[in-house]
């Protein structure tokens, strides 16, 4: 009985896999000449699929942090100016018609596997000029080529899967990957994500599962099921037919209540039997019982390798309301910003083709509510100097210049006037004033 599919789902990811290391087995029969310039897609990323899909508490991590990345704003600026670009700008235009649902497919993919494949559907003519539509391409029939010279950069990519073969240039795909140090078949151009690095404690995890499960399919704590209906003729020994009947009949006692076990409409309903049965319980092995505390461990773990706290899981360990509020806030600073401005960089870089020279991309954190105390205590800062210059406070919230000379000039807190305005003379900061000068003893 397969009542969550998940028999079905391994099946499936085991003729994945099959169907991955046969490609890969195709690729690396070609000549030494084309082995070295090619970095071959990875089985390792079907098992982070399968651990996606399988373990709840990966699923549980790698959607939170995917989801709350898809809803943080990306907006499109002047590197120059810093100023936002306006809305008719083809960059800003591409960020605002990426749908929830893409922004969800492309972090996905970053947190599970390290990295993510975005090909470059562009129009450079006709009145669309300049608009870009992105699909998303599976790593694990992505085949990375590179030069045969150091510094070994990227050249191209290939698709292949068993019924489709394409070759794309390294401008046509939007690549976004972790570091990796592997220096096997040149795997530094082949992101790492933390599954990866989560393999041995997931297969603990995955054993530990199974064998809860299995318990609990047969009744519980094990104990040992035996007959005390008066057995074997010592006289007639323990090899003869006595001996087969009796292992005979409790083979039969054996499945008949291994099957009403497993019913869960037998749960709490006596068992009948045609004799007398004894049942000896068994307690909890001592691997057993550290196997139940040791879930927890593995899922803080699990969390520690996506630079979060357990804390936001209904983790009842220190689960006050405040502390909360404080890991959600460290969960955008430690893990969802800095991916956010990887992807960012990464959108940047290849697009430079399509929407041109001095255009960059930046999350808008003013939209994010678990950061705005970091903005009202800024402010509360700001509101307490003696004098401040407008830009430059607008500039540390994260807010837009403000093109008006006034706004670079020196305001003091006596109403926010101009210092001019108070003919106030203000002298200009001797940066020199605290050097260190040798003392003249007069000895010269």
């Amino acid at each position: 009985m397969d009542i969550f599919g998940i028999k079905t789902l391994k099946k499936q990811n085991l003729q994945l896999m099959q169907t991955v290391k046969a490609l890969q087995t195709f690729n690396r029969s070609q000549s030494i000449e084309q082995i070295r310039t090619m970095i071959f897609p990875s089985w390792q990323s079907v098992k982070e699929v399968e651990a996606y899909i399988i373990f709840d508490d990966v699923y549980s991590v790698v959607s939170r942090l995917a989801t709350s990345s898809a809803q943080v704003p990306l907006v499109a600026y002047d590197e120059a100016t810093g100023e936002d670009l306006p809305p008719s700008d083809k960059m800003q235009q591409f960020l605002s018609r990426m749908t929830m649902e893409q922004r969800e497919i492309m972090y996905t993919w970053l947190y599970m596997a390290g990295e993510v494949f975005m090909w470059k559907d562009a129009l450079f003519l006709g009145p669309n000029k300049g608009k870009l539509n992105i699909e998303f391409l599976h790593p694990s029939f992505m085949t990375v080529i590179q030069e045969d010279v150091f510094p070994n950069r990227i050249i191209g990519y290939r698709y292949q899967d068993t019924r489709t073969t394409f070759t794309l240039k390294a401008e046509e795909v939007i690549y976004v990957k972790y570091f990796n140090p592997t220096t096997q078949y040149n795997e530094r151009h082949r992101g790492m994500g933390p599954i990866k690095a989560l393999a041995q404690r997931l297969t603990r995890l995955q054993a530990n599962m199974s064998a809860s499960v299995s318990q609990m399919q047969n009744g519980g704590v094990p104990s040992i099921v035996y007959d005390k209906t008066p057995g074997i003729d010592a006289d007639r020994g323990s090899g003869g037919s006595a001996l087969n009947e009796e292992v005979s009949v409790m083979g039969q006692h054996k499945e008949n209540f291994s099957r009403f076990l497993r019913n869960p409409e037998n749960k709490g309903a006596p068992y009948f039997s045609a004799g007398e049965m004894g049942v000896l319980q068994l307690g909890l092995s001592l691997v057993e019982m550290d196997a139940i505390a040791q879930a927890d461990v593995d899922f803080d773990k699990i969390c520690n390798a996506y630079s979060l706290s357990s804390v936001l899981f209904n983790n009842k360990k220190a689960s006050t309301e405040s502390n909360v509020k404080e890991m959600r806030k460290d969960m955008y600073t430690n893990a969802i910003i800095p991916n956010v401005i990887r992807m960012c960089d990464g959108i940047r870089k290849v697009t430079v083709d399509i929407f041109g020279e001095g255009k960059c991309i930046r999350p808008d954190l003013s939209k994010i509510p678990e950061l705005q105390q970091n903005m009202k205590d800024k402010a509360t800062a700001w509101a307490a100097l003696p004098a401040i210059v407008l830009n430059e406070m607008r500039n540390d919230m994260g807010m837009d210049q403000l093109d008006d000379e006034m706004a670079d000039r020196l305001l003091i807190k006596q109403g926010y006037q101009l210092a001019d305005d108070l003919e106030i003379e203000v002298e200009p900061i001797d940066n020199t004033a605290n050097d260190y000068t040798e003392p003249d003893t007069g000895d010269n």
